[in-house]
């Protein structure tokens, strides 16, 4: 769950609360639970839910932060990018399915029902986001 909210938000406090905040609604919702079987993927929905709205709450409260065209993904060399910066440079679309592909291992099918999209379309996300992820990160 760390590492979901760890791409989504940047600040360990914002992190704190979203994973405070998710497991307050799951322990109150867990009786809408249908199958425990799926009780990872309904837990990360809640998670990848409470980090849009603190990153959202964020967004607006910061007018003044300059946001990353999606087009644009070319970095300075100079500076020292990690993987999680990277990540965080992708639309909200290619990041959320990225992290749930490679930091929760999640299977395509697995994603398409946490985020209730196609299979196909998870895919293609994943596809998009490697190849922007390696223009970002090359050199």
């Amino acid at each position: 769950m760390y590492r979901v909210a760890k791409g989504i938000l940047s600040s360990e406090d914002d992190i704190e609360d979203a994973l405070q905040t998710t497991t307050l609604i799951a322990f109150d919702k867990i009786k809408t639970l249908r199958n425990d079987k799926y009780f990872k993927t309904w837990l990360i929905r809640i998670l990848i839910n409470e980090c849009n709205k603190i990153y959202n709450q964020n967004k607006k409260s910061l007018k003044d932060v300059r946001e990353v065209k999606e087009e644009s993904y070319t970095i300075d060399k100079s500076i020292n990018v990690d993987l999680y910066d990277a990540i965080r440079k992708l639309s909200d679309e290619l990041r959320v399915a990225t992290i749930l592909f490679y930091f929760n291992d999640l299977t395509y099918k697995e994603i398409s029902k946490v985020l209730d999209i196609p299979e196909g379309t998870v895919k293609s996300r994943i596809s998009r986001a490697k190849d922007r992820l390696y223009i970002m990160l090359k050199d």
